[in-house]
């Protein structure tokens, strides 16, 4: 019968961020930490003797880091979390494009009057609906329960260009960003937007850059600034570098395959 750390260690991709939530005293985490080279870091209202890589953290204030991750796990702790629902909404907000969310915990449980609640398939998926995740996989492996989710969203992606092709400039300089969305496996344009600040040098251009493009995911583009890319990965947005005069329908199918992929 595969074990805890069997579901969990193959889920984890090499240089990926993964968080855990209700880590305990990290130890998970450390076994984890010796067989890739991902970058691990875990959460817990009640941490004791866990390392550095660790803090006191309510599973739904996972959105207080200031970090994105890729994929987040729970391992016999969910029926804990005060607010199962809001757990959910702070995850979305802590995921990078494509991530996901792992719950691994018992199906039922004994009645130690510690606060916990042990959910059936039927309310896991009505957690799933009411935050709009989707189940990507659920299997039962002895006593325990393991769902997989990810956010349900539309794949937005923004494109630096000077109408037919991909802009000479840096992104923050391009005269325009076509705005395109991928919906079954298709793109669709759906506006262009002028870039007002395309010649000005104000303080945290980058910032009024992202805030404009806050609804895309995805940024294409010959490339930024160090501190601009910096600041566009902190942000959560993926910047996708494409040589200059690049056609944007050759750009939409090199991304397509990335993202199919």
């Amino acid at each position: 019968m595969e074990t805890e750390f069997d579901i969990i260690s193959n889920m984890v991709c090499e240089k990926s961020s993964v968080l855990e939530v209700g880590c305990g005293d990290g130890r998970l985490l450390d076994r984890l930490q010796e067989m890739t080279d991902a970058d691990f870091f875990g959460v817990d209202p009640f941490i004791f003797g866990a390392g550095n890589d660790c803090e006191p953290l309510r599973a739904e204030e996972i959105d207080r880091l200031d970090r994105k991750f890729d994929l987040i796990y729970s391992v016999h702790s969910f029926h804990h979390f005060e607010n199962p629902r809001q757990f959910f909404v702070s995850a979305k907000k802590s995921l990078n494009i494509g991530g996901r969310v792992v719950i691994l915990d018992w199906r039922y449980g004994a009645q130690t009057g510690v606060p916990e609640r042990y959910f059936k398939y039927d309310e896991l998926i009505e957690i799933l609906d009411e935050t709009n995740f989707q189940q990507v996989e659920y299997w039962i492996s002895g006593d325990n329960q393991v769902l997989v989710a990810a956010p349900k969203e539309k794949i937005r992606i923004a494109i630096a260009s000077d109408r037919e092709n991909i802009s000479p400039k840096i992104f923050g300089r391009a005269k325009f960003f076509d705005i395109y969305e991928l919906d079954n496996d298709e793109w669709h344009f759906l506006e262009r937007r002028i870039n007002r600040i395309a010649e000005q040098n104000p303080h945290g251009k980058t910032y009024q850059i992202l805030e404009q493009l806050c609804d895309c995911q995805f940024l294409i583009g010959i490339g930024m600034g160090q501190k601009g890319e910096g600041r566009t990965k902190k942000s959560g947005h993926h910047l996708i570098k494409m040589p200059a005069g690049t056609a944007v329908s050759e750009s939409l199918e090199k991304l397509r395959g990335l993202i199919i992929e």
